[in-house]
């Protein structure tokens, strides 16, 4: 009866071993599956961050390609816009007193005779001299 009890007792603490090891194994499929869930949503954020990156940057060079194109459009309106107040600024220049003697007309059909033409002397002659810099500079002329 004795031995009966004993391995009954064996036996017993074989099952409850058994069962310990069962639990130790659901347990480590547990952490497994929670690490695995774990994996998977920093995988899921790591995305969706890639993503906005992403989106912003499609954004931002949407916004300077808007940009851009805006900046065009207005230099181009600026330019037609220029086209039709052209003679303003040739007005204003052939206005001016520095520039009365000249007849504007005979100079546009290019009729007009020069104030100055050289003579051409100075082809034939020597060289100019230039002093030299420094003494002229320092007031020691030559």
């Amino acid at each position: 009866m004795i031995v009966k009890l004993v391995m009954m007792m064996m036996m017993m603490m074989m099952m409850m071993m058994m069962m310990m090891m069962m639990m130790m194994v659901v347990m480590m499929m547990v952490i497994l599956i929670v690490m695995m869930m774990i994996i998977i949503i920093m995988l899921i954020i790591i995305i969706v961050i890639v993503m906005v990156v992403m989106i912003v940057t499609v954004i931002v060079v949407m916004m300077m390609m808007m940009m851009m194109i805006v900046t065009i459009m207005a230099m181009s309106i600026i330019i037609v816009d220029n086209d039709d107040d052209d003679d303003v600024g040739l007005k204003d220049i052939q206005s001016h007193s520095f520039f009365a003697s000249i007849d504007w007309a005979l100079l546009e059909v290019k009729q007009m005779e020069p104030p100055f033409r050289p003579d051409g002397t100075l082809l034939d002659s020597e060289p100019l001299s230039y002093p030299d810099l420094e003494s002229v500079l320092t007031g020691d002329a030559i």
